[in-house]
């Protein structure tokens, strides 16, 4: 298991899980996923590519700079799990950042299921293929993305 913490050098007390599944680049998730959205390829993903984008626009335009140290631990291809620390609103953003330079992959973070419901936030999760997690049931969706990995 990676610790995306130890890449970004992000300290909590919450922990996030987030996977890269096995299809090629960790791009797509396998048919009929939790989201209910197809898998699509990086390249022809028509929300995450995007935003990943804006992100990087964003973080450049204020001259932010990121020190990533050992996204070479992260598999070019199959599934990874990953895991960090969760302290801000941007660890999404800062967690996927290693996924992205290593090969590009994309990272599909468990969230809590009530964001997957906001008018804004729902659409945008649900398109970058994000896992919805029960509070009352977080093992099962454990067991879920764990399930996709393979």
């Amino acid at each position: 298991m990676l610790g995306t913490a130890d890449l970004v050098g992000t300290r909590g007390a919450v922990g996030v899980i987030a996977w890269i599944g096995p299809v090629g680049h960790g791009d797509s998730l396998p048919g009929g996923s939790v989201t209910g959205v197809p898998e699509a390829p990086f390249r022809h993903d028509p929300t995450y590519r995007p935003i990943i984008g804006v992100a990087r626009g964003v973080f450049g335009g204020l001259g932010i700079r990121f020190d990533i140290v050992g996204e070479e631990n992260i598999p070019l291809e199959g599934g990874a799990l990953l895991s960090m620390n969760h302290t801000s609103f941007l660890d999404f953003a800062l967690g996927g950042m290693p996924a992205h330079l290593r090969g590009k992959r994309l990272v599909r973070y468990m969230a809590k299921d009530a964001v997957f419901s906001h008018w804004l936030g729902g659409p945008l999760m649900r398109g970058m293929r994000h896992i919805p997690v029960d509070r009352e049931h977080g093992s099962q969706s454990f067991r879920d993305a764990v399930t996709y990995l393979k």
